[in-house]
This record gives C-alpha cells, sequence and structure tokens, in this order.
C-alpha cells in the first residue's frame, strides 16, 4: 500500500494524472518560502520520498526536513553547496547501525522509516520562488521491500521517445549516468532543446559527486521547462495513468546477476531505464546503458523487470511538458 500527498498550482494539478490534493499554504517573507504538511503514521520499513519542482524565472533551492517528536532529520539542500552535514558525513543510501537507532534516518534523497512513528511534520524551505511559478510538491511512501509484485494487467504504449546511449559518454563517467541519460531522453521526447552532456553535468550533485540524486534530477529537469516528481509506487496501475496520458517515465531498478534477461548489465544494484509501454507479458523500455544507440530499446519480461522495479523502493521520475 503506498501514500501519496501532492500539491500542485492549479494548472498543474489540471494536467498531471495522479491526484492532487490542492495547492500548498506557503508562508512567505521576501524571498524565502516555507511550508508544513503534517504526514500520518508510518510502520517501520517504510521509505519515505518528497520531492519538488518549479518552473520559475528564478534560480531556486529548497531543503527537506522531517520533524518528529524531538528529533529533526534533513535531506541536503537542492542544489548542493557542497558542503557537507554538519555531521561531517553526506547521507547514504545505505542503512547502518547508527541509523536503525532512531526511528527515522536520512539518506541522500529519502527518508527511511524504522521504527512505527504516529505523526511527523515534513517542513520544505525554499529560496526564488513567488507565488507566480508553476510547481510541483510530491510526497509518497511504501513499504522499502515489498515479497509480492502484481504484473501488470492490461496494456498500455505510447510513442517511443528519442534515444541515448550512456556507454557513449567518456570512460570517467559512463558508468555512472544513467539517470540524467534517462531524463535526457524524455527531454528531447518532449522536445526540449538540449545537449545531452550539458544536462549530465547539471545532474552532478557537488556534495556527493553522484548523478543520480533523485530531487537533482528533477531541479535540473525543471530548469529546462518540465514540472517533475519523483514517486514510488507499489503497482502498475498508476503507472500505467501515467503512459495512458502519454507520459513515459523513469523507473529506478535493482536485480541480481541473471534475472533480467535481456540486459545490458548482468546485474545492478541501482540503475534507470525510461519506460514508455506495458503489456500483460513484455515492458517495453529504453536502457541506457546498452553499448549503441540502436540497442537502446529494449523488451524485458513483465514479471522479470516488476520485480526488478517494485519489489525494492519501486521510485520513478516522472515529467510533465
Amino acid at each position: 500500500m503506498t501514500f501519496a500527498l501532492r500539491f500542485a498550482d492549479r494548472h498543474t494539478a489540471a494536467r498531471y494524472p495522479l491526484r492532487v490534493s490542492g495547492v500548498l499554504d506557503w508562508q512567505r517573507e521576501n524571498d524565502r518560502s516555507r511550508a508544513e504538511i503534517p504526514l500520518p503514521e508510518f510502520t517501520g520499513g517504510t521509505i519515505l520520498v518528497p520531492s519538488l519542482s518549479a518552473c520559475s524565472d528564478a534560480d531556486y533551492r529548497f531543503r527537506f526536513t522531517l520533524d518528529i517528536a524531538d528529533q529533526t532529520f534533513a535531506l541536503n539542500e537542492v542544489p548542493s553547496d557542497g558542503k557537507k552535514p554538519s555531521s561531517g558525513k553526506a547521507p547514504s543510501r545505505k542503512q547502518t547501525k547508527t541509523d536503525r537507532t532512531n526511528s527515522i534516518s536520512s539518506h541522500i534523497d529519502c527518508f527511511h522509516v524504522h521504527k512505527h512513528i504516529p505523526a511527523s511534520t515534513l517542513i520544505i524551505e525554499a529560496t526564488g520562488l513567488t507565488n507566480r511559478e508553476r510547481y510541483l510538491l510530491a510526497i509518497t511512501a511504501r513499504a522499502i521491500a515489498c515479497e509480492e509484485v502484481i504484473l501488470p494487467k492490461h496494456a498500455v504504449c505510447g510513442p517511443v521517445p528519442p534515444s541515448l546511449s550512456q556507454m557513449q559518454a567518456n570512460d570517467e563517467i559512463k558508468h555512472s549516468i544513467c539517470s540524467p541519460t534517462c531524463l535526457a531522453m524524455l527531454l528531447q521526447h518532449f522536445e526540449k532543446q538540449i545537449h545531452w552532456l550539458d544536462f549530465v553535468a547539471a545532474c552532478r550533485d557537488e556534495a556527493t559527486g553522484m548523478y543520480g540524486v533523485w530531487p537533482l534530477g528533477i531541479w535540473a529537469a525543471s530548469r529546462q521547462g518540465c514540472i517533475g516528481a519523483v514517486e514510488v509506487f507499489d503497482n502498475w496501475e498508476d503507472a500505467s495513468l501515467l503512459l495512458s496520458s502519454g507520459l513515459p517515465f523513469v523507473a529506478s531498478i535493482r536485480y541480481p546477476e541473471g534475472s533480467l534477461p535481456g540486459s545490458p548489465i548482468a546485474a545492478s544494484a541501482g540503475h534507470l531505464v525510461v519506460v514508455y509501454g506495458m503489456n500483460e507479458e513484455r515492458i517495453h523500455v529504453l536502457d541506457p546503458a546498452a553499448p549503441t544507440v540502436a540497442e537502446v530499446a529494449r523488451d524485458y519480461p513483465a514479471s522479470a523487470f516488476s520485480s526488478a522495479w517494485l519489489r525494492h523502493r519501486g521510485a520513478a521520475y516522472i515529467l510533465l511538458p
């Protein structure tokens, strides 16, 4: 079971295929904006993913903080200024023994709930926003790991986005840029005039050196005129709504060796692909790890791909032109 809470300006809300609760009650003072969103209880073993996107004339920055009782947990500012948190360590996607002593731990782009929490408050603080831009705030949560995976129940397929191969980049970065390469395919699909490697550079996180920080990728896409969100899913129903609305999306997958037949990577602890169609037997994707552009478009078995995507986290990038 997933939790989803979304806020957007009225224009964006009318166009986003998934349910939007309303407009966000920003508290504004000069160039600073702040909002507090009460959240319900969450059980242990939950991943909580907030994301913000805005199409603003000015550069904007934001930070998410989660307050629970007398504890506060923060994610890095987006875009990062390159400074490490006061602990001296950047958040990690990996769970540690120290993390588990608290109810919640902060990771690079999400929170993990380790013990039941009755309620919490998500705080977003931003600079560079006005009351005129398009925006989308999405807060989604689900179990970090799901034992049972439900397969697609019907067929949906849209136009095939342009293909890009990350393996065509230089040796220093080509194994690390699946995330911005997938987003670049979506941007080109929406006829945004971008240079692929320039966009890749814009997605490099100064704090970690990584190219796959989820909220930074969405921020970079917003600078190209596309509202976006990072959301987590545990089934194909909402994904089918995206595809039916003409919105291919980027899925974050992981799989052990040999479990995703036809993949250019034998195994991965974290990889991203563009999903543009599905049916009960096959998932149609663009896999940027293909060695050439001609080999990027692929079909994966629905069972194997569903397991790779939905069994752990089920994260996805969504862009709205």
